[in-house]
């Protein structure tokens, strides 16, 4: 996680620079790089939607849909997400003609592309007056038909680019009240730190600890940080799954002895066999894999603690993505994750 004043920075940047000229492309990259910094994830949501085009959106969508929806609770995704979803659609929308299914970068080039055929049209030279009365009629023609082909992508474009203006403008005001992280992460935070009170404090302890350290900011300290968060994955998955010396068969279908030690395999299988009940094994695959490989990097990380200088930002990344990756947890565990409404949807073939 970069500092506060570096976000700051991006978004005074990508304001002062917003009215100088009609480009979309370039605040819309700015805007998804400030809210991935932030873990602004509803907002990230649609900002991707902006810049993919709909039929890549179609190919990707389980995978694009489980990872955002992992972050929030069922509650959460209907109150926010979905009219994010459908602000879009109104966004795109051509009245009766449906909506345009195009990227950003695709509107603007389709822009581009028409006003320079336009630009192209012009009469020759040397006409008698006759013709030149009728090709000039016929050019005047074709240039009001193509800027009527312009005109619907142009008001598309104009919205779009509105609805950054807009998210950035938010993004300000909560940045002057010191909130750096998004409210996302803010709900996240409170629903971790409520849950862990109740079935785990051992982990709430160990965050507050990771806190703690990560402000005193002296290396030891950092060190320390890391390690807090390494045994705040252990304490929530002793919580969520206890130790086991019976095999357990997971969701690839083959059986491990859940040891003390087995503490990623255990948060592991406690989301399979909360997912698992719906049937989609090859959702069910794709989450588990995403948490496999989110769970291995954050380990990896925190372990680092124990062996190496760490740097400041290093802490605060790790920090950040063990409250968001145990919040996952808990609502799956919970019975409140916005995947069960995804996994427990009838399976549609691609």
């Amino acid at each position: 996680m970069v500092g506060e004043s570096r976000v700051q920075q991006l978004v005074e940047q990508a304001l002062d620079e917003f009215d100088d000229s009609d480009n979309v492309s370039k605040p819309l990259r700015r805007c998804m790089r400030i809210a991935s910094l932030r873990n602004d994830y509803r907002n990230l949501l649609w900002l991707q939607m902006e810049g993919l085009n709909a039929d890549v959106q179609r190919t990707e969508s389980k995978a694009h849909s489980l990872r955002f929806r992992a972050h929030f609770s069922q509650d959460e995704w209907t109150r926010f997400c979905q009219p994010d979803i459908e602000a879009y659609f109104d966004r795109r929308s051509l009245g009766s003609n449906g909506f345009d299914p195009r990227s950003v970068s695709e509107l603007e080039e389709a822009v581009r592309s028409i006003q320079a055929h336009s630009d192209s049209m012009v009469v020759p030279e040397g006409l008698a007056p006759v013709d030149l009365y009728y090709r000039s009629e016929d050019v005047n023609r074709a240039k009001m038909t193509l800027v009527g082909t312009i005109a619907p992508i142009r008001q598309t474009l104009e919205r779009i680019r509105q609805r950054l203006h807009v998210f950035l403008v938010e993004t300000e005001h909560q940045l002057a009240y010191g909130q750096i992280n998004a409210d996302i992460f803010e709900r996240t935070r409170r629903f971790v730190d409520e849950e862990l009170a109740k079935i785990a404090p051992n982990a709430l302890a160990g965050f507050i600890a990771a806190y703690k350290r990560a402000r005193d900011g002296d290396p030891e300290s950092l060190s320390h940080a890391l390690t807090s968060c390494r045994r705040v994955l252990k304490s929530v998955a002793d919580a969520v799954y206890p130790a086991t010396s019976e095999k357990v068969t997971g969701a690839d279908g083959k059986e491990r002895v859940l040891t003390e030690d087995r503490y990623v395999n255990r948060l592991l299988q406690a989301v399979a066999e909360v997912l698992g009940k719906h049937g989609q094994g090859e959702v069910l695959t794709a989450v588990l894999n995403d948490y496999g490989k989110r769970l291995s990097s954050l380990n990896g990380l925190a372990s680092k603690g124990v062996h190496d200088v760490v740097l400041a930002d290093e802490v605060d990344t790790c920090v950040i993505q063990t409250y968001l990756l145990v919040g996952d947890v808990l609502r799956v565990v919970a019975g409140r994750s916005a995947l069960e409404a995804e996994l427990a949807a009838p399976a549609t073939s691609a």
